[in-house]
């Protein structure tokens, strides 16, 4: 169960999109990563979901084995037209979707303007108003990453500063994950150097967008942020599942930081797994149960 197959779907644009799946059988189950990262990331929690779902973790263009967007298009909206496209190519009517960070953002948007498609929503350590300083350290951390490397070892020492609560072996599988080989000898990174001096978004259009779809989401969703997080603030998530949210809860991953998936994977899977078995049966009413994660706060 552990082992991930490798799956091509095609962007609209007409590049090849490479998916990682886990499991045979069950409900579908997509998962977003985060920027400069790649599906592998999920590597340390997809297996642990995929006991009763079909998971698959895309490469968001421009990442791991995706295709770069020769015209350099990567919004978020071109993201979404990807996993719809890929959704479509694997004959996946309707998802648990999962993102975290950038892929949460992107998750949270495509939840909103398909929402037939998206039967639970699940936000990891992201909201529509991340902390400007550390959201701008992230990017920077991504930039000063050099393009190419000597070995895999280098890479993953490279990281070490990035992702501080990680094991060696984490970093050596991240290292492998992320390098492709040079005929010439070393390694380079699977990322469009594009990406790497692509600015952000305006804050005020990014928070504003993400504020909107939150508003538009119709499915039950799950906000999962890191104790430690400095992108996202306890007191915006709060709101998040207060104010903009219909049907949301949130939850705390302890001895975690932005990079939950690294930091406590097996806290992590445990709440998702949680969260996406809870809201599998329809109650005595047809409404869909949600029932409260590991450290959940309030009430769905």
């Amino acid at each position: 169960m552990n082992q991930a197959n490798s799956v091509r779907a095609w962007s609209p644009d007409g590049f090849p999109l490479r998916l990682l799946r886990w499991g045979q059988a069950g409900p579908a189950l997509s998962l977003l990563h985060g920027f400069g990262d790649g599906a592998h990331i999920w590597s340390d929690v997809a297996p642990r979901l995929a006991a009763g779902f079909r998971v698959h973790a895309l490469d968001l263009r421009g990442h791991g084995e995706s295709g770069w967007a020769p015209d350099g298009r990567y919004a978020a909206r071109d993201h979404c037209r990807d996993l719809e496209a890929a959704l479509d190519m694997l004959g996946i009517e309707q998802t648990v979707l999962i993102g975290h960070s950038l892929g949460g953002y992107v998750a949270t948007l495509f939840a909103a303007r398909y929402p037939a498609r998206v039967s639970r929503l699940a936000i990891l350590d992201i909201g529509p108003d991340v902390d400007h300083t550390a959201a701008t350290q992230v990017r920077q951390q991504v930039a000063s990453r050099p393009a190419r490397y000597a070995t895999c070892e280098a890479y993953a020492d490279h990281l070490r500063s990035s992702y501080i609560l990680a094991s060696d072996k984490q970093l050596a599988d991240i290292a492998r994950a992320s390098l492709r080989p040079l005929a010439e000898g070393g390694y380079a990174l699977k990322l469009d150097p594009a990406l790497r001096v692509r600015p952000p978004p305006p804050q005020q259009d990014f928070s504003q967008s993400f504020r909107q779809a939150l508003v538009d989401v119709e499915c039950p969703t799950l906000v999962l942020r890191g104790e430690a997080s400095a992108i996202l603030r306890r007191n915006v998530a709060v709101g998040m599942v207060t104010h903009w949210l219909r049907r949301a809860t949130l939850a705390t991953v302890p001895r975690a930081g932005h990079a939950l998936l690294i930091d406590n994977p097996s806290h992590v899977a445990e709440s998702l797994a949680r969260f996406v078995a809870d809201v599998a049966g329809p109650t005595d009413n047809g409404s869909p149960q949600v029932c409260r994660p590991p450290g959940a706060e309030g009430a769905p």
